[in-house]
């Protein structure tokens, strides 16, 4: 079997005939009674026009109809007009589909069936439909049973019940979808049931242009005839880029809205960001004005920069403006020395930036101010021209001497140039060792600047150099002495009180204070406390031998916890000690033979003193009691302490 043209057919007779003379009693009732299976194959174009009952392919049946199309037909006639069937009692129609026109001049007319009494229907219809009264789009009288249909039609009449599925319904009418364009409902139900019987609508583009930008996505309830698909409940706008859309003017909130009436979708340019769309081989800031044509957009963001500075990978520059799309951007300046960009030279876009300048307080800088230089803070660095450097913490007692590039002054502060090269030293009245840079051993004479630095150094106090002149002002624990210029006797005493060194300018006498007790019989313990002596050492045969040379060592506790231990070291004390009224004296005719050395060690470490020196040495234990022996932790002997009370 094949398709079926029946154009050339001009008076085609309906297959089953039922009508009535005037007092409405059957005059005509041949129904068809047999099973006809279209098979899926299409018959076009029939045309059937006449005025009497029972009009369509088949007019009259009670068999079974199947798998029927009928496409373009155009039937007329006066009562029971269907396309497929006029008049289907107990007959069944089952998945046929047709689309075109249909007239009725009386009642009950239907696009698919006319009157379906007692029969079943299932089945779609495209097209048409209009008559006098009791005309649906589908059927137009059901007092049967109707389901699964779908309706896409134009519907009218001169009288009532007139509907977008049925004229009058009082059978069953159930999971059917229909699209009208000018009726809301599916008809007047007399009696009879309708449920889940679904409007559809169409959903219109303003332009064409609008129409190829557009795509419904989701699942939304959809029914199509050969040119247009209708929509049921909630329908999803595919996103589009730079791009709003409305549903009747109706701004689309999130993409998606319930469509409840046929809907016209526009499409506006989203002022509220910044877009760009290629133009040959470069891009073009998106205005309302230039894409009415809606080309493709890329969402921008827009960087407003300071002069000099460029984004890399911008899309589009214009002026100091900077679109860049979302993610990282690395901008590229040339800021002079000492400013930088607020937001940093790489960072995540995710909105539109204003970037600024700042000063960098990360780093150290300088600026020249008359002949003196000005450490610059972001307060007063306000586009001067900057130098960048590096400050060294020098520990007491060293000295740093750049060999190459510069240092600048800046109060009592000391900066480094970038990449300066340093000698490091003794200061003046200081001996140092054991330098370290960073907590790093320092073994050359110099090293070179490249960042922040913390000089350390062992510090060796020494006074009463040959040149005295040297040993002015040294600090010793932290206070001053003056062993300048003078000549004659020099002395050496210990007091209980403070842990400071002093210098008395009448008799020139430097007072080491601070719990250790020198005497012309020896070093004794002291009170406990903050500063209470925790060891002491002397080489006490020393006190008794006129021309003497001896070491006298002490160690004390500088905390109150005993957490931190202290050494200091007299070292080469010349002569015999003579006392002097109530204050026990080491004393020195010589200036320039008397050294002391003040060494910051742990009390552990005595052992990297000299093997001659430790043998002069006894160690006085027993702190707080004075009365005990002691034994030498260096040599062994034993030594008897120093038991007065030397306040």
């Amino acid at each position: 079997m094949n398709d079926i043209d029946m154009s050339y057919v001009s008076d085609f007779k309906p297959i089953g005939a039922f009508y009535t003379d005037m007092q409405n009693l059957p005059t005509i009732d041949k129904p068809f009674s047999g099973i006809f299976d279209g098979g899926g194959y299409t018959i076009s174009n029939l045309s059937i026009d006449m005025s009497r009952d029972s009009v369509g392919l088949f007019g009259y049946n009670k068999g079974t109809i199947k798998n029927v199309k009928l496409a373009d037909v155009n039937v007329s006639g006066g009562v029971h007009v269907g396309a497929l069937v006029g008049y289907n009692y107990n007959g069944t129609v089952e998945n046929c589909t047709v689309s075109g026109k249909v007239n009725g001049s009386n009642t009950t007319v239907g696009g698919l069936v006319g009157d379906n009494t007692n029969g079943t229907v299932n089945g779609n219809f495209n097209g048409t439909v209009s008559g006098g009264q009791v005309v649906g789009g589908l059927v137009g009288y059901n007092g049967g049973t109707v389901s699964g249909c779908t309706v896409t039609s134009t519907v009218s009449g001169t009288g009532k019940a007139v509907g977008a599925l049925f004229g009058d319904n009082s059978g069953s009418a159930s999971n059917n979808k229909f699209y009208s364009t000018n009726l809301t409902d599916i008809g007047e139900i007399n009696g009879g049931t309708g449920s889940d019987n679904t409007r559809h609508y169409k959903i219109d583009y303003k332009t064409d242009a609008v129409k190829n930008i557009v795509t419904v996505t989701g699942n939304p309830d959809t029914i199509t005839d050969s040119k247009t698909t209708y929509y049921a409940g909630e329908v999803t706008l595919k996103e589009k880029t730079g791009y709003v859309f409305s549903a009747n003017d109706t701004a689309i909130t999130g993409t998606g809205f319930t469509i409840t009436e046929d809907t016209t979708v526009t499409a506006t340019f989203d002022t509220n960001s910044h877009y760009v769309f290629k133009d040959g081989d470069t891009y073009t800031l998106a205005t309302a004005t230039n894409t009415t044509a809606y080309p493709e957009l890329v969402q921008v963001y827009e960087l407003t920069l300071p002069d000099g500075i460029t984004a890399e990978g911008a899309l589009l520059t214009d002026g100091n403006k900077a679109y860049v799309t979302a993610g990282s951007v690395t901008l590229t300046s040339n800021l002079s020395v000492g400013y930088v960009l607020d937001s940093g030279n790489t960072f995540n876009v995710d909105k539109d930036m204003t970037v600024g300048v700042i000063f960098d307080e990360k780093n150290h800088y300088v600026f020249q101010s008359g002949n003196t230089y000005t450490l610059a803070t972001k307060e007063n660095a306000t586009g001067q021209a900057l130098t960048q450097v590096y400050e060294l913490n020098l520990s007491e007692g060293v000295k740093a001497t750049v060999t190459e590039g510069q240092a600048f002054k800046v109060g009592k502060a000391t900066y480094y140039s970038v990449g300066a090269v340093v000698k490091l030293t003794d200061a003046p009245g200081y001996e140092i060792e054991n330098i370290s840079v960073d907590d790093t051993e320092f073994t050359g004479e110099t090293f070179t600047v490249t960042k922040d630095s913390e000089v350390t150094a062992d510090l060796v106090y020494i006074f009463n150099k040959t040149d005295t002149a040297t040993a002015t002002g040294v600090t010793v624990m932290k206070q001053s002495g003056n062993l300048s210029t003078y000549n004659g006797i020099y002395s050496i005493s210990a007091s209980q009180q403070n842990s400071t060194l002093t210098g008395n300018n009448n008799n020139n006498t430097i007072i080491l204070t601070g719990g250790g007790i020198v005497t012309d019989f020896g070093i004794g313990a002291t009170k406990s406390g903050d500063g209470t002596v925790s060891g002491v050492y002397f080489d006490r045969d020393a006190s008794t031998k006129n021309d003497a040379k001896f070491t006298a060592i002490v160690t004390y506790d500088s905390t109150s916890d005993g957490s931190a231990d202290e050494v200091i070291v007299l070292q080469n004390i010349s002569k015999k000690p003579t006392k002097y009224g109530s204050n026990p004296v080491y004393q020195t005719n010589d200036a320039a033979a008397a050294t002391l050395k003040a060494l910051f060690r742990d009390d552990s470490e005595l052992s990297d003193l000299s093997s001659t020196v430790q043998t002069q040495l006894v160690k006085l234990d027993g702190i707080g009691d004075l009365n005990l022996p002691a034994v030498d932790a260096l040599n062994q002997n034993t030594q008897a302490t120093y038991s007065g009370d030397n306040g």
